[in-house]
């Protein structure tokens, strides 16, 4: 999977080929407005309707419009942007992610790994990674930000807080029991000081031979 990151230019020679074949890793995730990082300073706040070039939550803000604001790529523009840099995961499996992006950093997830990128370069911040014990699927939609902590839930149904800066481990919490077929793959949101997060569950059928 490679995180590809693109700027415009005044003068385009070639216009940029996508594909698309799956869910899976041999995905490209164009993330195009990432080189546009306004440098703006603005901290995390329960409001996040105000245009910024962050991208404070799963769906965007708390509106869950998914809808960005700015105005910089336009359809007469579009065709002058082009690849800069990027970065390439290995994990092989699902890439379900909704990246988050602070200030300059980009945090998006696979099933098993936290990964913060700098936005502008390319480069790898830190990664986090961990074992499921009973995990049920292999898929995961993104992180939580706020007051300086990564959280994300996991396929044996935990949530875990991370360092944003370092990606170590704060805390890690259980939310629900494999034993009774309950994983976390939903993104979780924080408001007013507390972290929500949402389980899921299969039927566990027993069959006596």
């Amino acid at each position: 999977m490679s995180v590809k990151f693109r700027k415009m230019k005044n003068k385009v020679s070639e216009k940029g080929k996508s594909s698309n074949s799956g869910s899976y890793v041999n995905h490209t995730f164009i993330a195009i407005c990432l080189y546009l990082v306004l440098y703006s300073g603005i901290s995390f706040a329960q409001t996040t309707n105000k245009p910024n070039s962050e991208w404070l939550t799963f769906n965007g803000g708390f509106e869950a419009i998914r809808f960005s604001a700015l105005s910089q790529i336009t359809p007469k523009n579009v065709e002058s942007i082009v690849m800069v840099g990027g970065y390439t995961i290995t994990d092989t499996v699902r890439f379900q992610t909704g990246p988050v992006m602070i200030g300059r950093t980009l945090y998006f997830t696979t099933a098993f790994s936290t990964y913060a990128v700098d936005a502008i370069t390319g480069k790898l911040t830190w990664v986090h990674k961990f074992e499921g014990k009973g995990a049920l699927l292999d898929n995961n939609r993104g992180v939580a930000y706020d007051n300086g902590k990564i959280f994300r839930s996991t396929l044996d149904a935990h949530v875990l807080a991370l360092d944003a800066k370092t990606g170590k481990v704060i805390w890690d919490v259980v939310a629900g029991s494999t034993a009774l077929g309950e994983y976390c793959c939903a993104a979780c949101l924080v408001w007013g000081g507390r972290v929500y997060v949402a389980t899921a569950g299969v039927t566990l059928e027993r069959s006596d031979a």
